[in-house]
């Protein structure tokens, strides 16, 4: 079973990508906040689990 993340981090102004590890919060090369990139869309099967999930950050727990 891997252990790698499905997802991986790109910069919002630059496009610079960068692996998880660690804390990062800006680009080192430009000071642009990191966005997302997931590798896989979740299952369609979560999005039918939405509607009796309680209105948390939890109720998306596949996509986060």
């Amino acid at each position: 079973m891997s252990t790698a993340p499905r997802w991986t981090l790109v910069c919002s102004g630059c496009g610079a990508k960068r692996e998880p590890g660690g804390l990062p919060t800006v680009c080192e090369q430009c000071g642009s906040p990191w966005l997302v990139r997931y590798g896989a869309l979740p299952a369609p099967s979560a999005k039918a689990s939405l509607a009796g999930r309680d209105w948390s950050m939890w109720r998306y727990r596949e996509w986060l």
